[in-house]
């Protein structure tokens, strides 16, 4: 973000593209997690998932633990985190993501907006990933976060840019000329996720230092071939989620049956879109936002 963009009561922060990041990954890593994840959800999911595990790996390196993941689903992300899952804590406000969770990490139902989880249990990590744009009562869920976190504990947040879906060729042409077209359909597939919460860095920023929160990192998360894939796989997506939504688990289960040479071309191909961040000459508006900050 230029420095003419950052308020001056966020000078205090770190604003980095994930390019910064990004050589931390190698192409054997990120094929091996594309493989694991399009067995288990669709493959645009799996891409929004893969971008923040690589994210996550760069930022959690000597990280203490234990961790409390907010809106943990079914807590496959974190048997593909080095991290020891004995040690994560997951919630969800869904008995069937939790019920499945408790077979990998410890898990309960809880709304973090009503309550802090775990009574008793104090956390030197604290997660959101992709949850807190989902939840209405977002002030009363930040502090209760932070009434959960040990006093050096730290949090970081995944949460889409507010302009996400306006992002790709399609999108931008409907949004020159036919404004009133792509809100709509922007709308229709916001409200199809359930977000309640579509905000700047800036503002997400100002939203957790008011509540607790000092805020010293915030990421660009993507690039055009990544965002590429996804809304290329998201028509394909969205009956994948409806499938789940009935049966608790997505048709990609079927895919453990499938060898791995079978999928490796897809796997490929979702590689070498996450290493074109290694490339300085890449630019894109952030399709979502990875922020880092410690209690206070």
């Amino acid at each position: 973000m230029p420095d003419a963009n950052i308020p001056e009561a966020h000078k205090h922060v770190e604003f980095l593209d994930e390019g910064a990041l990004s050589h931390d990954w190698s192409a054997d890593q990120i094929e091996k997690l594309s493989t694991s994840y399009i067995r288990h959800a669709p493959v645009s999911l799996a891409i929004r998932e893969l971008n923040r595990l690589l994210i996550m790996q760069s930022l959690i390196k000597g990280q203490k633990t234990p961790v409390l993941d907010v809106g943990c689903g079914d807590g496959k992300w974190w048997t593909l985190i080095d991290v020891e899952t004995d040690q994560v804590y997951g919630i969800d406000i869904s008995q069937s993501e939790v019920k499945e969770a408790s077979q990998r990490i410890h898990s309960e139902v809880c709304d973090i907006s009503t309550a802090a989880p775990f009574k008793g249990q104090k956390f030197k990590l604290v997660v959101g990933n992709c949850s807190l744009e989902h939840i209405r009562d977002i002030t009363s869920a930040l502090q209760n976060m932070r009434k959960a976190c040990d006093e050096d504990g730290q949090l970081i947040i995944f949460v889409p840019s507010q302009d996400w879906f306006f992002h790709g060729n399609t999108q931008e042409f409907l949004l020159k000329y036919m404004p009133r077209l792509s809100m709509m359909i922007s709308g229709a597939v916001n409200g199809f996720f359930q977000h309640w919460h579509l905000y700047d860095a800036n503002s997400w920023i100002s939203l957790l230092e008011n509540n607790g929160w000092q805020v010293t990192r915030s990421i660009n998360m993507g690039n055009r071939k990544i965002d590429f894939l996804f809304r290329l796989f998201l028509p394909q997506s969205l009956p994948a989620f409806l499938v789940k939504s009935f049966t608790g688990v997505y048709p990609n289960i079927l895919l453990k049956l499938v060898p791995n040479v079978i999928l490796k071309p897809i796997s490929k191909w979702v590689t070498r879109s996450f290493l074109y961040s290694q490339n300085s000459e890449f630019n894109m508006k952030a399709y979502e936002y990875a922020i880092v900050a410690r209690a206070k």
